[in-house]
């Protein structure tokens, strides 16, 4: 026997309100036919769900690098040349959420990067930064102290001689002056320095007690009007710091220093697209601080400290060989 399919003609304004209510709910619950539960970390578009909105570009990067591997009285640093020209090709190549609209670079190497040198490209490379952008300064050679004074040693400065370092290096308030004048034109500054006890170095005004990689007490005497400066040191006060052979990225043969191959292996990384530059920059200091004491054996402590740093960092003991010191 034949069945007749029996047509109930067009449904009324009544029943398709009742239905159009159901299927919200049914939506609301989050129940589809025939797909089960959907997870809350795919909602139903247009269902309270929002765009995974990206945010807009930020201001530019402004990169600094000095990397001085022959000295004309010190011994030489192999590789200090070859981070200064690595980590600008990589800011500048790398493109997965990289929060910046732009990047400029400037590298300085050996015979250029004198005392008089450095200063005045701090001074003209940043002169056109902006009030949205970020300055970033990279200094990776030798380094001394004079009487409780962080001294960075250009090309003609020797670190062993300490009159030598007293009239050719650069001296902290020298570089703290003008990290200043940078500051006063970006949003934001950052120094990395990569040397032998750069922990030393501190801003000379307004002690501002924060907690330093490790956990230990640092004072980093930010002044107020620099309050968007970040320091990286890449070694205790009382710590060198080193390069070698076997620090080197995967699948590379270029050779780095410790807080070098940190930092590049943190630009490798894949990034959050969500985050903005200070997060992102944040972030990369933060990974490099805690990566140098593994790659050197616990040998070697960064000391990263700026504005609402106050988280301590512990460390890991890694395992690494240890290299040539600064």
């Amino acid at each position: 026997m034949s069945r007749k399919i029996q047509s109930r003609g067009a449904l009324n304004t009544s029943s398709l309100s009742r239905l159009w209510l159901a299927g919200l709910m049914l939506l609301g619950a989050g129940l589809l036919p025939g797909c089960g539960i959907v997870s809350e970390a795919a909602p139903l578009p247009g269902l309270n769900s929002r765009p995974s909105a990206r945010p807009a570009p930020g201001g530019k990067l402004w990169f600094l690098g000095v990397g001085v591997s022959h000295y004309r009285y010190a011994s030489d640093l192999p590789f200090s040349r070859t981070d200064a020209e690595a980590l600008a090709e990589a800011f500048s190549t790398r493109d997965h959420g990289h929060p910046f609209q732009q990047v400029r670079t400037r590298v300085l190497v050996d015979e250029q990067a004198t005392r008089e040198g450095i200063l005045d490209a701090m001074n003209s490379f940043f002169a056109g930064a902006a009030p949205d952008d970020t300055a970033m300064v990279v200094l990776i050679g030798h380094g001394g102290v004079i009487r409780d004074t962080f001294y960075f040693a250009p090309y003609a400065a020797n670190p062993d001689d300490f009159s030598s370092l007293a009239s050719d290096g650069l001296a902290a308030p020298q570089l703290e002056a003008a990290l200043l004048k940078v500051s006063s034109k970006a949003k934001r500054t950052i120094l990395v320095l990569d040397a032998c006890r750069s922990g030393a170095f501190h801003f000379s005004e307004k002690a501002v007690t924060t907690s330093a990689p490790g956990g230990k007490s640092l004072e980093s005497r930010l002044p107020a009007r620099a309050s968007q400066v970040y320091i990286l040191a890449s070694s205790g006060e009382d710590e060198d710091a080193s390069q070698s052979i076997y620090y080197t990225l995967a699948d590379q043969t270029e050779v780095h220093s410790a807080m070098g191959l940190a930092l590049l292996r943190g630009l490798s990384r894949e990034a959050e697209p969500q985050r903005n530059e200070q997060a992102a920059m944040i972030d990369l200091l933060t990974y490099a601080s805690l990566q140098v004491p593994r790659i050197t054996t616990n040998l070697q402590h960064p000391e990263f400290h700026g504005p609402e740093l106050d988280r301590a960092v512990t460390y890991d003991t890694g395992s690494a060989p240890s290299g040539v010191e600064f």
